[in-house]
């Protein structure tokens, strides 16, 4: 039981029952009507004629209101006289609590049908529910948290520019996602709960973009520690203008690399294959991106298939702007592809290969590609790779293979560029010795040692280092 002193009066209610609603039992349609008639036709005062005559002093029963709807836990069912009550006496005070522009439309309607008000009766009460929730509405718009519970179960459109919500209020739609930038999740919340308007709603995110982007992303990361709706899918599925996010989509590939691997990396949040899924759905990529993706062999496990899907749509995303990283991604997919048969075995896997081989072989000049990474299949590429045919073959043998192979690539520099950044990032130390050679002379003869210093800064990785060791090589004229 909760009480409320003021005086010599005190006023309570149980979680079941509301005196208020019991002490206001003289509030009827035709006592409101002759109220109205004795206050000149104004509403207002006719209210607080009835509060006063039922001994209900109009400011008690507003501390009361404001204490049981601000301060109560348990959300009381309003009676149609205290919905009146509260409609025509919290007008113009700040109350805030989850769900009031649908309380406040439900108390409306009470009144309305519990008393049978006179259409001026019901015009007053309108304007007074609406003033409730406007006030509200503004002040929650500081923080894009409090605007969504406010708004929780509540019905909200977009039209014409403007959020309408029950029961007639207007924000301007601009002025709601600038409340929203500073929260994802409530953005993605209010998106969710718009009952019309969507298309319109979207429309106004891409134009605000620039001002939602950082809250969006950072809920996209935060997705990896949480397993609640919504998914990391179709989080970003919301709002597709992420989707062109270049710094977004190299955050989520080193989240990634810093969780594959670990037996739990994933627990908590959505697996690697609902990750790599996402990956896969991005157009804003570069050869960082490709790079990265391509080295995380670990989420070549379970997440196969997803995990070569995301490369491919990397390679298909490059191959006209950045070729020969575009060629480099190519020719990693079809060795992580061959690498995930030979490991496993499986029908499934070879099915795999079959279609990483046609990808690579329909893109344009594709066919070249494959034609290359033909003539790689009688080298160890993998590490610990079967020594397969090149083991056997003597240095006057490897020389043939090496000149087939320069002729392969000769007049086709970004292919060649993507070779050479293949052979420094994946062939084992044996097979590079034997391989150093003839990448110094295609590299001097092509002339492009200023993609040898690209890789050679691309950190301490192993092509990193090899790529820095054949440009000493190349500026000194000695042995690498």
């Amino acid at each position: 039981m909760t009480l409320l002193t003021t005086g010599e009066r005190t006023l309570f209610w149980h979680g079941e029952t509301d005196e208020l609603e019991e002490n206001l039992a003289g509030i009827t349609a035709e006592a409101l009507a002759h109220a109205r008639h004795r206050s000149g036709g104004d509403a207002a005062a006719a209210i607080d004629l009835l509060l006063t005559e039922s001994g209900q002093e109009p400011d008690m029963v507003r501390r009361l209101l404001m204490v049981r709807e601000l301060h109560s836990r348990s959300v009381l069912r309003a009676g149609p006289r205290a919905s009146l009550a509260f409609i025509h006496l919290m007008a113009g005070e700040a109350v805030q609590r989850a769900g009031l522009a649908r309380r406040v439309v439900s108390m409306l309607a009470s009144a309305e049908k519990g008393i049978g008000l006179e259409e001026e009766m019901k015009s007053y009460l309108a304007g007074k529910a609406k003033e409730i929730v406007m006030l509200a509405s503004e002040q929650a718009l500081a923080s894009g948290g409090a605007l969504v519970k406010l708004l929780s179960d509540s019905r909200y459109r977009v039209t014409g520019g403007d959020i309408v919500v029950e029961p007639g209020v207007r924000m301007a739609l601009g002025h709601v996602l600038t409340a929203l930038s500073g929260d994802g999740h409530a953005l993605w919340k209010f998106r969710n709960g718009l009952s019309e308007g969507r298309e319109e709603f979207d429309r106004a995110v891409v134009g605000h973009w620039a001002e939602l982007s950082c809250a969006v992303s950072d809920t996209v990361l935060g997705l990896f520690r949480s397993s609640a709706r919504p998914s990391p899918s179709e989080y970003i599925g919301a709002f597709p203008a992420g989707f062109d996010e270049s710094g977004l989509l190299e955050r989520i590939i080193d989240e990634l690399a810093w969780r594959q691997g670990l037996r739990d990396g994933f627990r908590g949040g959505a697996d690697g294959a609902e990750w790599l899924s996402v990956v896969a759905r991005f157009r804003a990529w570069n050869p960082a991106h490709l790079r990265k993706l391509a080295l995380l062999e670990s989420l070549l496990g379970e997440e196969s298939a997803p995990m070569l899907a995301a490369i491919r749509i990397g390679v298909a995303r490059l191959w006209d702007t950045h070729r020969a990283e575009a060629v480099y991604g190519a020719l990693t997919l079809l060795r992580h592809a061959r690498r995930l048969k030979e490991w496993r075995k499986q029908l499934a896997d070879a099915d795999e290969e079959r279609v990483c081989m046609e990808f690579v072989r329909n893109l344009p000049d594709g066919a070249a590609v494959v034609a290359i990474r033909n003539k790689w299949e009688s080298l160890p590429v993998a590490p610990g790779g079967a020594p397969r045919e090149w083991g056997l073959l003597s240095d006057r043998a490897k020389d043939v293979w090496r000149t087939r192979l320069s002729s392969e690539l000769k007049d086709k520099p970004d292919v060649l560029k993507g070779v050479v950044e293949f052979a420094l990032s994946w062939a084992p130390k044996d097979v590079y010795a034997d391989l150093e050679p003839m990448l110094i002379v295609m590299i001097t003869e092509a002339r492009i040692d200023a993609h040898l210093e690209m890789i050679a800064g691309l950190g301490d990785g192993v092509a990193a280092l090899r790529a820095e060791a054949l440009i000493e090589h190349l500026r000194l004229g000695q042995p690498s």
